[in-house]
């Protein structure tokens, strides 16, 4: 069960790197949608095996395995459905100690990872409500002109703080953009941060990071879960970009505010939110996109994402369901024996090798059974050795 689990994993994580490989070029937006989908798709496995009515499948993958098992000495013969003498009686023990500890392992490390996520939650909480609202005109226009260019309607609050090093968003329902007290002094690159962070909050990219932060939690054993969260991450990070460069900001200052901001990134905070500061292991590629003007930055519109889901659903649902279910034993009959042609049947020799004389000499009890069997009794016996004697 837990082998197939994990292969259920490797097959949705690597399908969807494969496909987001093979669609290099659609915009950045259509590829997070399919990476998202796949984020989905992982963290509802567990419920859909459990939700929804199993899917089995049944194999033999028990006669298959006992096949490919070494014969040991003694026990080429045996005929299938005859338990081995040679077989260990603790196996079956020792493996469900075994399976018992790798789910506590599991456990462990999963709610370790899920803590992490709400500890960076609780301090970003913490940390927003000792902000301070923005009260400064220019700012405040930026974000007025940044929502009506993307048509965002839902309210989002503007706030600084000393405690963070670069400009980040979270929130789904109360969306906030919090700015440093530094990113406030420079009026210069209010559009470009705004437009950047405001994207982020208009495509829901927080509800995605928590989505990835999970997956990664329940599956931190399958290494393309985490490539799917790291490629996730870099996806939104490029979609927002391209929603920068859409709202007439210079690609150029764009680069070069990207670089700045990279210097002063954090990446305990960006744990639980979004920032326009790129990772240093990121800022090569983002910069690279933002100056490649033939780059394809239009999204696919909704028809195209809306088909995306079905098609994903449509794949995912059976796997989440699958169930394999051995045939061997079923097939396997009462008789201890095979009884077709090519069985072969192991005859034991039990006979008992005849015993050799006994030489021992014998003792004065069986001296007395043999005269009572012969019709004297101990006591005639003993006068007649008397008389022998003399």
């Amino acid at each position: 069960m837990i082998v197939l689990f994990a292969a259920k994993s490797v097959v949705i994580a690597g399908g969807t790197l494969l496909v987001l490989r093979f669609m290099r070029g659609r915009s950045a937006s259509d590829r997070s949608w399919i990476a998202h989908l796949g984020l989905a798709a992982l963290a509802a496995l567990p419920l859909g095996s459990v939700l929804f009515p199993p899917l089995e499948v049944t194999a033999s993958y028990a006669s298959v395995l006992a096949e490919a098992a070494p014969a040991r000495p003694g026990a080429a013969g045996i005929a299938p459905g005859v338990p081995s003498p040679l077989a260990p009686v603790s196996g079956a023990v020792w493996a469900q100690v075994a399976a018992g500890w790798l789910l506590l392992a599991y456990a462990v490390i999963a709610l370790f990872f899920l803590a992490r996520t709400l500890l960076a939650l609780l301090r970003l909480v913490l940390l927003t409500a000792r902000a301070r609202a923005v009260t400064d005109d220019h700012w405040l226009q930026a974000l007025a002109r940044a929502r009506r260019r993307i048509g965002f309607t839902k309210s989002t609050a503007l706030l600084a703080s000393r405690e963070i090093a670069s400009p980040v968003s979270w929130g789904v329902l109360r969306p906030r953009i919090l700015l440093n007290t530094d990113a406030v002094a420079a009026r210069a690159d209010a559009d470009a941060i705004v437009a950047h962070e405001l994207a982020h909050v208009a495509r829901a990219d927080w509800a995605k990071l928590a989505l990835a932060r999970v997956s990664v939690a329940l599956f931190w054993f399958n290494p393309f879960a985490w490539l799917l969260a790291r490629e996730a991450h870099q996806l939104r990070e490029e979609a927002a970009d391209d929603a920068v460069l859409a709202a007439d900001v210079e690609d150029t200052a764009y680069a070069s505010l990207l670089v700045s901001a990279a210097r002063l990134h954090s990446n305990a905070l960006l744990l639980g939110a979004h920032g326009v500061a790129p990772a240093r292991n990121a800022l090569a590629r983002r910069v690279r996109r933002v100056l490649d003007r033939g780059l394809n930055r239009s999204a696919g519109g909704t028809r195209w994402a809306a088909a995306m889901a079905v098609g994903a659903a449509a794949l995912a649902a059976p796997l989440m369901t699958l169930q394999l279910s051995d045939t061997a034993p079923a097939s396997a009959g009462p008789a201890p024996f095979a009884t077709d042609d090519d069985a072969q049947v192991i005859v034991f020799d039990l006979r008992v090798p005849p015993g050799e004389p006994n030489t021992r000499p014998k003792s004065t009890q069986e001296t007395s059974d043999q005269a009572t069997a012969g019709g004297e009794s101990p006591g005639d016996a003993a006068p007649a050795s008397i008389e022998k004697g003399l």
